[in-house]
């Protein structure tokens, strides 16, 4: 099948593992397979089962890693940071990240930072390990930032989503499950986001 699709040169332009199993001489046949056509795809969607060992989900993300460089939208679930570490080195282009019920930490966020800088859609959802910290890292890196979503990570406060919201000058749209979120953070929140100038009016200055 692999070698009918690259001797086509057909182009692969989104990439999914949530239906790969892991079996004997898979991390070869990927690896040729997006050797060949890697440079094609714009989405990738790593949802791995439970076919794999941690170990084995690392390298098949390495592969894609490797040489999936010109993705635009990821989309992760049901990874730990050891899994997702392969994957930040290719996030140069990133424009749209989706992560859910990952067991990752905030310091999976530095690396994110460091690399997301086209960041413009992000999505976290039902991530417990994240604390400000990790939010507050992509402060300041994250300037295209327009659409941010958390939903069900508890230990991100309305202290770090304030911070988050100050360094980002194009963000237009939220979408948030906070507990500690008052009536003044909200106040503050919405100023933020109706003083700072809209994409249009960025454009005329």
């Amino acid at each position: 099948m692999i070698k009918w699709f690259i001797s086509r040169k057909l182009k692969l332009r989104k990439l999914s593992t949530s239906s790969l199993k892991w079996q004997k001489g898979i991390e070869k046949y990927l690896s040729e397979l997006l050797a060949a056509v890697g440079c094609h795809v714009k989405e990738v969607e790593i949802c791995p089962d439970s076919s794999g060992s941690a170990t084995q989900i690392c390298i098949i993300n390495s592969i894609i890693s490797q040489h999936c460089v010109n993705t635009r939208k990821v989309k992760i679930c049901n990874l730990t940071d050891m899994e997702i570490a392969p994957l930040c080195c290719a996030w140069k282009y990133i424009q749209n990240l989706n992560i859910s019920e990952c067991e990752m930490t905030s310091g999976s966020f530095y690396n994110i930072a460091n690399m997301c800088l086209n960041l413009k859609y992000l999505s976290l959802w039902d991530i417990p390990g994240i604390c400000n910290s990790g939010l507050t890292a992509l402060a300041g890196n994250c300037p295209e930032l327009e659409i941010l979503f958390i939903v069900f990570c508890k230990r991100i406060t309305a202290k770090g989503l304030v911070t988050l919201v100050k360094t980002t000058p194009k963000l237009t749209l939220l979408n948030i499950t906070i507990s500690d979120l008052s009536d003044t953070d909200i106040t503050t929140i919405t100023c933020l986001l109706y003083t700072s100038p809209s994409p249009r009016d960025r454009q005329k200055s």
